[in-house]
């Protein structure tokens, strides 16, 4: 109930509190995308995220479904939310993690600093993919791509910009093929046999995509 109490104390006065049931709706029934998301960002940003983590995980899907649409409120401003997933892929064999797309198609600095995650999400590790089942030549059936041709792309290309490589926490020290990164035209689960190093010359540059993020504990 931390959701309804988090809103109950912030959007005080009120005649009646926020209850979860109000928030999500009674099951079954069709819930209030516009109410929902004027009550999540209303909740001070340090709050958003304590507030998504404490549904549980099929609550959290609903809610999920209706706040990262095409342009949300609230995304961090280094993030491209315009394309149908609202720049921030869900993955469909692991759904776990999505893939928050980047502005810029340069990283200019350590990742943690220029891609801060959206609240109720850290960034993803290797360790965490590896876990998950990632590996080389690891695709899941069926089939389903990073982001190539999702949610609206044209190939690895959004907004006229190609990007290809959605990187971890640790990707400038761990290779993609053990976890460092995901490359967008390919299938989920798969990992790349690209080396950090060539991540490190090629990605202030070029070919940036955004971060692969991680439900926050």
């Amino acid at each position: 109930m931390a959701l309804a109490t988090l809103l109950h104390d912030r959007l005080q006065p009120h005649p009646e509190p926020f209850g979860l049931c109000e928030v999500l709706g009674l099951a079954g029934a069709r819930l209030d995308a516009h109410r929902l998301r004027m009550l999540f960002l209303a909740l001070p940003p340090h709050d958003r995220g304590a507030a998504i983590n404490a549904l549980a995980p099929q609550e959290r899907a609903k809610v999920e479904a209706l706040l990262y649409v095409a342009g949300w409120a609230g995304a961090p401003g280094w993030m491209l939310t315009t394309d149908a997933a609202g720049g921030f892929r869900q993955l469909h064999h692991f759904p776990q993690f999505r893939l928050a797309v980047s502005r810029s198609d340069k990283l200019a600095g350590p990742v943690a600093i220029e891609c801060p995650p959206p609240p109720g999400w850290r960034l993803a590790t290797a360790a965490e993919l590896r876990a998950a089942g990632f590996r080389a030549s690891g695709a899941r059936e069926p089939e389903q791509s990073y982001y190539e041709d999702q949610a609206g792309w044209d190939e690895c290309t959004w907004d006229g910009v190609e990007r290809c490589i959605f990187v971890t926490a640790d990707w400038a020290e761990v290779d993609p093929e053990d976890g460092g990164a995901v490359w967008a035209d390919q299938s989920e689960g798969d990992l790349s046999y690209a080396t950090a190093a060539f991540l490190r010359s090629t990605l202030p540059h070029e070919c940036f995509a955004g971060v692969v993020c991680a439900w926050a504990d």
